[in-house]
């Protein structure tokens, strides 16, 4: 994508771990209300804003709100 000028490095983002679910299991989870479903859009995924987790859950609402200024750390709070 940068090669070819459809996307600026900024908005690379990379994400390094790893996540698996049975089947089923993350439709379970959703349905549990265990994980925040939040509707966004692919122009605010690629922004280079380094308030997109804060702007999501206020986005949310007042009950999400709160949560946007949790501290990265826990120990801070």
């Amino acid at each position: 994508m940068l090669q070819n000028n459809l996307a600026k490095a900024q908005q690379i983002r990379f994400f390094v771990g790893y996540s698996g679910w049975d089947p089923g299991q993350l439709d379970n989870e959703i349905s549990e209300n265990s994980w925040i479903v939040a509707s966004t859009s692919a122009e605010q995924v690629m922004s280079d804003s380094d308030e997109y987790w804060k702007e999501v859950m206020v986005g949310l609402g007042k009950e999400f709100a709160v949560m946007s200024n949790f501290p990265s750390n826990p120990d801070l709070n």
